[in-house]
């Protein structure tokens, strides 16, 4: 089932071979892997999946060097755009300041397991890097 669905989007929208993207944060005495991010590249957009900064050093600024290491591969990639989807209760607020703005929610009722806590998806254009 995946091969022709492949083939029919590679006939129509060239390559769909993504490239992944990892930035690890380490600690700095022990060298460990603490957090970072994960993120792929296709067709001109670079998709996050995943952002973690360990509790104790959210809101230090230390969340920043990730994401702006992914800006700058998302440019050398050539990708148009990043975007990313989030919690209200994670870290919207954060990439908000990165100017990604919602751009859809999904409906509340499919996501009954999590109560008034709807995904936001947010896009950012390559375009405003660098001008925050």
């Amino acid at each position: 089932m995946w091969a022709p669905l492949l083939e029919f989007n590679q006939a129509t929208v060239g390559n769909a071979t993504a490239r992944t993207l990892a930035v690890l944060l380490n600690d700095a005495k022990t060298d460990e892997i603490i957090g970072g991010l994960w993120a792929w590249s296709l067709w001109g957009s670079l998709y996050i999946a995943i952002v973690f900064v360990p509790e104790p050093l959210r809101g230090t600024g230390i969340g920043t060097s990730p994401l702006r290491q992914a800006e700058q591969e998302a440019m050398r990639r050539g990708c148009r755009e990043m975007w990313l989807d989030t919690y209200a209760f994670q870290a919207r607020s954060f990439y908000e300041k990165f100017r990604f703005t919602v751009f859809g929610r999904l409906r509340a009722d499919i996501w009954s397991v999590l109560p008034g806590k709807r995904p936001h998806i947010a896009p950012r254009r390559t375009d405003a890097l660098g001008q925050e």
